[in-house]
């Protein structure tokens, strides 16, 4: 897979580079990926007059992605409210969702729509069906041809990230045929 990632040099000095380094190892970060972080906002926030449409597209994707990742974040302190109700946890998740500018009822829609997926808990029910397939399907110690599950899976609506997940959970390998690519699923 082609890598079109493009750098940019920048000149700093060796203090600005000994802050980035200790900063992204308090993150857990490389010190390049804190300067993409940076380049991004400074892409989504900047105001140009008359911004070219890439720019444009680039902006708008990612305060969609901003704005999904707040409404997971809240979706989560709402169902871990729900589980473990408390009077400090209520206020918590309302200055939350008044900080963000959402309602109470913006939560349990999305709740009862089920658009978002946790992001802390357990499986998803897109992996728990891939699972749930593939444990039907195959047989501890059989092989099938990777071709038979796959068309199968996406048959059922299983995406391949979540058959993914599902062979990893089931420990299912994949094992070079001289004609194809089989899957055994192990102990």
């Amino acid at each position: 897979m082609a890598n079109n990632t493009r750098f940019v040099a920048a000149q700093i000095d060796e203090e600005q580079h000994r802050l980035l380094c200790r900063l992204a190892t308090m993150l857990g970060k490389h010190p390049a990926d804190l300067l993409n972080i940076a380049v991004q906002r400074f892409l989504t926030e900047v105001t140009v007059e008359n911004p070219p449409l890439d720019l444009q597209v680039f902006q708008a994707l990612i305060k969609v992605r901003r704005n999904t990742d707040i409404e997971n974040m809240l979706r989560d302190m709402a169902i871990a409210y729900q589980n473990n109700p408390s009077e400090e946890s209520a206020d918590i998740l309302n200055r939350m969702l008044e900080l963000c500018g959402y309602t109470p009822e913006d939560v349990d829609r999305w709740i009862q729509q089920d658009r978002l997926v946790p992001l802390s808990r357990g499986e998803s029910p897109l992996t728990d069906q891939a699972i749930t397939f593939m444990a039907g399907y195959m047989q501890v110690g059989n092989e099938y041809p990777m071709m038979d599950i796959t068309d199968k899976a996406r048959e059922l609506g299983i995406s391949a990230a979540a058959l993914g997940v599902a062979k990893r959970k089931l420990n299912v390998r994949s094992v070079r045929r001289s004609t194809c690519w089989v899957w055994v699923r192990d102990q």
